[in-house]
């Protein structure tokens, strides 16, 4: 006993990941099915100020986490559940503005969020990538983000890295070619500067973006000027 030395297990919550490779995490038997929904919906894992402003969901609430890598005394999802939903009210939900601090408001910026998180590469180019899909929302725009398609079709019991045209004809609440507006929950864990980028958007005009090779994107005001960087970054 003398030169024992106490289990660390450390865990990372990588930007990015989905309410699918979060249970992955764990061995089978510390998370999976309904012990993983139970898990994000337990009130008493997260943050006293957070309660009656989170999603209901899993699905929803698993954005409310901060990546982070922690180190934990057991292997098991509540330890890493609650520091990671304390850290995220201290770095993140602690600087809505006391008027935003409702469900909606939650909800619906944490969707934007983890839409910029998929979108985005370079951390300098996501406010712009926010402003562009709030330009989008403003003027009535479909999002039509692949990053959505690809997620629901993962619900599906299916994954595609790459969106074909005839991957667009999903039936789903997910599929932003389909269905105006926002999807109904967040389709993968954000990152700070994802969430930092929808709560202080770049102001422009720009509605349309196409990624390059190196994973920056060229932005553009109309479609034709859109047609015209595609056409550019295909000849690169």
């Amino acid at each position: 006993m003398k030169d024992a030395k106490p289990a660390v297990f450390s865990v990372t919550l990588v930007p990015g990941t989905d309410i699918y490779s979060f249970g992955a995490l764990f061995s089978e038997e510390s998370i999976s099915g309904d012990k993983l929904d139970e898990l994000l919906t337990d009130d008493s894992l997260f943050p006293v100020e957070t309660l009656g402003l989170l999603p209901e969901t899993a699905e929803g609430r698993l954005a409310f986490l901060f990546p982070e890598t922690y180190r934990l005394s057991f292997p098991n999802g509540g330890e890493l559940v609650k520091a990671a939903a304390a850290l995220w009210w201290s770095k993140i939900g602690s600087s809505f503005q006391e008027e935003s601090r409702n469900k909606k408001t939650f909800e619906e910026t944490a969707i934007y969020a983890s839409l910029v998180e998929r979108e985005g590469f370079n951390d300098a180019e996501r406010p712009r990538i926010a402003g562009v899909i709030a330009n989008r929302i403003r003027s009535g725009m479909q999002l039509q983000i692949d990053a959505t398609v690809v997620y629901a079709w993962k619900k599906e019991g299916r994954e595609i890295t790459r969106v074909f045209f005839k991957d667009l004809e999903i039936d789903s609440p997910y599929n932003t070619y389909r269905v105006s507006g926002l999807p109904p929950a967040p389709i993968c864990l954000p990152s700070e500067s994802s969430w930092r980028a929808v709560l202080d958007p770049e102001e422009h005009r720009y509605l349309y973006y196409v990624a390059k090779p190196d994973g920056d994107h060229l932005f553009a005001r109309d479609y034709a000027e859109h047609k015209k960087n595609i056409k550019n970054v295909r000849t690169e």
